[in-house]
């Protein structure tokens, strides 16, 4: 599994899950600091009650970023588009299909593991917030940074015309 940072920005565009876990780590880390510092000035009811405080924050802490991220299985990164001027379109793909990259029902996409291959995935725009499904049915690409390849329909439904900074979100 691939880890993301803790807090995403891009212009305008902020990762609501991130912003949760964040939160939840700053407020363990303030209840910790307090709790130690209410320790050092010797045994009292309060120290207990933080150190309680801290445990449980730091718990909650733990569950939010575990089930937020292992649901969410999502990656950013660069997005590239393939079939038009390259040679690929008609041509076998590695699901075996022919490859139609102004197919829109569904997008096509081609994604660097073999497993992928025959899922669909939410492809959303980070500049532009616009979304497409797509089905993985190639490998690619094959260049450091990106982690799909759109096909020319996906592409222009995005608003990418070449290269783009995207989402890419399993969904089965």
């Amino acid at each position: 599994m691939k880890l993301e940072p803790v807090l995403l920005l891009y212009r305008d565009a902020v990762d609501p899950h991130a912003v949760v876990v964040a939160v939840a780590i700053v407020i363990a880390l303030v209840v910790s600091i307090a709790a130690v510092v209410e320790a050092r000035r010797g045994p009292s009811t309060t120290a207990g009650l933080l150190c309680g405080a801290a445990l449980v924050a730091i718990i909650a802490m733990a569950v939010l970023a575990g089930t937020l991220t292992s649901a969410r299985a999502a990656e950013v990164c660069t997005a590239s588009q393939y079939g038009v001027g390259d040679g690929h379109h008609g041509r076998p793909t590695a699901s075996g299909k022919r490859f139609d990259t102004y197919a829109s029902n569904p997008y096509t996409i081609a994604r660097p593991s073999r497993a992928d291959l025959g899922r669909r995935f939410r492809i959303t725009n980070l500049k532009t917030g616009a979304a497409i499904e797509a089905l993985s049915t190639d490998l690619g690409p094959f260049i450091a940074g990106r982690c799909v390849d759109l096909g020319r329909a996906g592409a222009n439904a995005l608003g990418i015309g070449g290269l783009g900074f995207v989402r890419v979100e399993r969904l089965d």
